[in-house]
């Protein structure tokens, strides 16, 4: 009787998706904000500003230069950026 009780309650767990390791909260928010992308401030871009409500907006935010570019083409070539601390200890 236990046997069987496993066996469905495995067949009913896999078939509901609870054991779906992609399907976790976690990883739902990753997947909304990789819709997003993330400037660091040492990034290069080209913008147009408009007007809004609070104030003035960047808008068609378009990369030049940015760091995640940078990675890319380095690993190409299996260099990576190292990043180092200043005098303040800051990165």
């Amino acid at each position: 009787m236990k046997k069987i009780l496993t066996i469905l309650s495995i067949i009913i767990l896999t078939g509901c998706g609870a054991l779906d390791i992609s399907n976790t909260p976690t990883k739902k928010v990753e997947e909304f904000l990789n819709k997003y992308q993330i400037l660091d401030e040492d990034d290069i871009v080209e913008f147009d500003t408009k007007e809004r409500k609070r104030g003035w907006q960047a808008v068609n935010v378009r990369p030049i230069l940015t760091r995640q570019m940078v990675k890319k083409l380095l690993q190409k070539d299996n260099l990576f950026l190292k990043p180092f601390r200043n005098a303040l200890g800051l990165n």
